[in-house]
């Protein structure tokens, strides 16, 4: 009675306490370690009792034909006392006795009453789970009348009551009232129930039952939520204050006492380890936080990480998810912002919303704003001056008098021509040498008329220059003659890209295939190279050369990645064989950076494979039942990213005829936004390995059919029908159990017609009669019912459906009342042996010996048996179609009459 099980996991109270004396249940006192109590002289094995037998067991024996029951209550000196069927008490020999075990609840644990039998029996009767010829009051006082009889009696059947959960009757047990307080404290804390655990402990003596401030303790964090709490447990947390740490802890948690932040965290620490806590919980609640493990951090919850980083001047981001600040205050996260807690890379996945993720990438990496985010946080340099990047004519002149603006203007009037117009001390001073220099050596190239005049390694260094100068002075001018491609190699090899690309615009493909291959044939730089491969691939597209820009691309994206190769790739795909096109989708699949790219290539790969009539890439064909090896793991990874419902459906229903080991792994779609949806688990079950039972399990989850979508509407009908014509043309199939299926859809999914379910049902009980008949084995009554419900269903019918279950109906019922016939034949076959047995036995035995007794027990036996056969046997004859079944029936029954009436004779009635 000093363990616990409950929130602490299993504890032993006094372990707990600084004064573990052993505790008198009976007066709640300390004890000495060798006993008895000083107060009231309980022993210290408070479990003590006199030896006893086990009670409850439950025999049979016979009054004239009908079988009775007795219960063993107790014993005397002349032997076993019976609690007879008529409430008498008497002594019989238990060898004249048949044992009959009960069913009983909770039949694996350990009792401790002598009478936990009795009781069990009594709870079951009061609950419906049992029937037997005595009531539960009679059983309960014959179990309390046991209990009162000793002490240790009385404890054990209590502790049996709480394990049972009906510590209410504990005061039944002849138990004093304080004890009955503790055990309802103990039957508190092992359910958890704080409210019941401060019931309880306020009404035990204050100064008595030291253990109780151990309950408490393991309790504190919840005890300040039960209405005055700490006024009804002051008292006795006062009375041990002074002996028992704990006391304390619990009494500045309900404030009876105050309680400074350093002493708080002191209590924590202690009750962290009072309860057995984990290292990960002793961590946190005694570690500085600077100390404090990111695993263990985990425990804290996503408000208990913001909330101790941002409190702490050490802190790091390592302790905290991104997800963690999703929802948390924006000025917390900027003020995390600002302390460097966060870096940029951990802005950029936060999912805020579109107001606060504008403000914090402004905070961050402003050059990731998208125009319209610029707009939204009232950066209007910003958007000034990306409007003049990107060619805008009127964006200087829309610039606001600051000093980008004016800066934006001098531009404007440099790439204009309107070199008298340019103010160097206007332009921002960390560029004013550059503009300088350009203005010089653009007037430089207007009064020359040669336009490499411009040009200057200052200028040059400062890649920002090269498209205003490509602008202002044509790209082909500046091309004309060496001397540009001699001074400055990589600028001219980017002239040769804008050359090839105005050649593009001006679907000039021939001349800008040409300008391509200029380029490749100086460059050197991989990006250039790369961006002419493109460009090439791009003329070639035009010019239908497919095979051959696809290799352009090929070559240019085994360089430098690039987005618009991996775009570029999916378009020249589609033009190629199906084989091919799908190797380079499931490419960009793999490597495209936006969700839109990797979605809409996956599905249009995983179209082209659905409609290529061999199916047959990689070696695999659809007979393996396996996706393509270059399918496999794109769709893997595209399932679990957030695509739409509708592409997500088309992909798992793939992923579950084809890639079914995968998709039923537990962890499978965790990363999916669609993992709880109908979709993700309809597709899960029909990968499972029990596919069918786990698909008829969620379809029958579904109630409301009308308003249920359309793509679980046509799953559900198709396995409906695909059932029934399965099990038709397999109807005489001995091994045949998919009657399981049919009989599940029937009995659980909702929303099918009258006729399907009645087709199902019997369908369902036709061949799995026949199967277990094949097997000499009797089918259940369930089956039995099920046939009947659909009797009743079918002359329900209209009378065209009701013509079509016509065989079905009579194929059903000559099946099972051939198994019916089998089963009984085999029983009246072993009980004849039997019964000739005890006949012989009883031609031997002295009447009224115990030989006597058993020989007449087998010949009622016998009588009982043949009277079930007939009430079983005899419906099924008359509704017989079969002569064969009649005639089998027929000759059975008139055997069991002949032996029933045999029988009778010999028992003499």
């Amino acid at each position: 009675m000093t363990r616990l099980t409950g929130m602490a996991g299993q504890t032993h109270l006094a372990a707990l306490l600084s004064t573990p004396a052993r505790m008198c249940v009976a007066c709640g006192v300390d004890m000495s370690a060798d006993g008895p109590c000083s107060q009231c002289g309980s022993p210290i094995d408070f479990l003590a009792a006199p030896p006893h037998d086990v009670l409850g067991d439950v025999f049979e024996y016979r009054k004239m034909l009908r079988k009775r029951h007795a219960m063993r209550i107790g014993t005397s000196a002349d032997g076993p006392l019976f609690l007879l069927h008529d409430g008498k008490v008497e002594h019989r020999d238990v060898s004249t006795l048949k044992p009959a075990p009960l069913s009983l609840p909770e039949n694996g644990n350990n009792w401790l009453s002598p009478a936990a039998a009795v009781l069990r029996a009594a709870l079951a009767l009061e609950s419906s789970q049992l029937s037997l010829p005595w009531s539960s009051s009679v059983l309960f006082d014959r179990a309390f009348a046991h209990a009162r009889s000793h002490p240790g009696f009385g404890r054990r059947l209590a502790l049996d009551l709480m394990t049972l959960g009906h510590a209410e009757l504990t005061g039944h047990c002849g138990l004093g009232e304080s004890e009955q307080a503790w055990l309802r404290l103990v039957s508190a804390a092992r359910r958890d129930d704080v409210a019941d655990v401060v019931d309880a402990a306020a009404v035990l003596p204050a100064d008595r039952y030291r253990h109780k401030i151990a309950v408490l303790a393991v309790f504190a964090a919840g005890l300040h939520r039960v209405r005055d709490a700490a006024q009804r447990l002051a008292p006795s947390l006062a009375a041990f204050a002074d002996t028992e740490p704990l006391a304390g802890v619990v009494q500045r948690v309900l404030r009876i006492t105050p309680c400074t932040p350093g002493r708080r965290r002191e209590d924590v620490a202690m009750l962290a380890g009072l309860v057995n806590a984990p290292a990960p919980v002793l961590a946190l609640a005694t570690a500085p936080l600077p100390e404090i493990r990111p695993e263990h951090a985990r425990l804290l919850g996503a408000r208990g990480r913001v909330a101790a980083v941002h409190s702490s001047p050490r802190a790091n981001s390592a302790l905290i998810a991104g997800s963690d600040l999703d929802a948390a205050p924006l000025a917390v996260v900027d003020g995390l912002i600002d302390a460097g807690v966060l870096t940029a890379h951990q802005v950029h996945g936060l999912n805020r919303n579109p107001d606060d993720a504008a403000y914090l990438l402004a905070r961050t990496t402003p050059q990731d704003l998208t125009d319209e985010q610029v707009t939204q946080v009232g950066h209007v340099d910003e958007s000034v001056r990306r409007a003049h990047e990107r060619g805008v004519a009127d964006a200087g002149e829309r610039a606001p008098d600051s000093a980008m603006g004016r800066h934006l203007r001098a531009l404007d009037a440099l790439t204009h021509n309107r070199f008298d117009d340019v103010r160097i001390d206007e332009t921002l001073p960390e560029h004013a040498d550059v503009v300088g220099r350009l203005a010089t050596g653009l007037r430089r190239a207007a009064e020359s008329g040669e336009a490499a005049a411009a040009l200057d390694e200052v200028v040059l260094a400062d890649r920002t220059t090269w498209q205003p100068l490509a602008t202002v002075l044509n790209a082909g001018a500046l091309l004309r003659g060496e001397s540009v491609r001699q001074r400055f190699p990589a600028f001219a090899d980017w002239l040769s890209l804008v050359a090839t690309r105005e050649r593009l615009f001006l679907a000039d493909w021939a001349g800008a295939a040409r300008e391509a291959r200029g380029c490749l044939s100086h460059a050197t730089d991989e990006a250039i190279r790369d961006e002419a491969h493109n460009l090439l691939a791009c003329a070639l597209h035009h010019l239908g050369e497919h095979g051959t820009a696809l290799n352009e691309l090929e070559v240019a994206i085994e360089g430098e990645y690039s987005v618009a190769l991996l775009a570029n790739i999916a378009v020249v795909a589609t033009h190629l064989d199906r084989e091919l096109a799908a190797r380079h989708l499931t490419r960009v699949v793999r490597e495209a950076p936006s969700q839109a790219m990797r979605a809409n290539a996956a599905m249009r790969a995983l179209r082209m494979w659905q409609s290529d009539g061999s199916k047959i890439w990689d070696g695999e064909d659809v007979e393996a039942n396996k996706l393509p090896a270059m399918l496999r793991e794109p769709l893997r990874t595209i399932i679990t990213q957030p695509i739409s419902l509708e592409e997500f459906r088309e992909v798992a229903r793939v992923l579950s005829r084809f890639d079914a080991e995968w998709l039923r792994a537990p962890r499978s779609l965790a990363a999916s936004p669609h993992t709880g949806s109908l979709e993700a688990v309809f597709f899960r079950a029909k990968a499972s390995e029990d596919a069918y039972t786990a698909i008829v399990n969620v379809l029958a989850t579904i109630t409301d059919w009308d308003s249920a979508p359309d793509w679980i509407r046509q799953e559900r009908d198709d396995l409906v029908e695909q059932t029934k014509e399965f099990l038709i043309e397999h109807i005489d199939d001995p091994d045949n159990v998919a009657g399981v299926v049919a009989l599940a859809l029937a009995r659980q999914v909702t929303g099918l017609s009258r006729f399907d379910q009645t087709c199902l049902l019997l369908l369902g009980v036709g061949t799995l009669t026949y199967h277990l008949s094949f097997r000499d084995e009797e089918i259940a009554g369930s089956l039995v019912d099920s046939y009947t419900a659909a009797r009743q269903a079918a002359a329900a019918l209209p009378e065209d459906e009701r013509a079509k279950v016509g065989s079905l109906l009579d194929l059903a019922q000559r099946r099972i009342g051939l198994n019916l016939y089998k089963a009984r034949a085999r029983e009246v076959e072993a009980r004849i042996d039997i019964y000739n047995a005890a006949l012989e036995l009883l031609d031997q035995a002295q009447t009224g010996s115990s030989a006597w007794f058993a020989g007449r027990h087998e010949v009622a036996e016998t009588v009982d048996m043949c009277t079930r056969v007939r009430e079983q046997l005899t419906p099924w004859l008359r509704g017989a179609d079969s002569e064969d079944l009649r005639a089998l029936l027929m000759d059975l029954l008139d055997h069991v009459r002949e032996l029933e009436t045999k029988a009778r004779r010999v028992l003499g009635n």
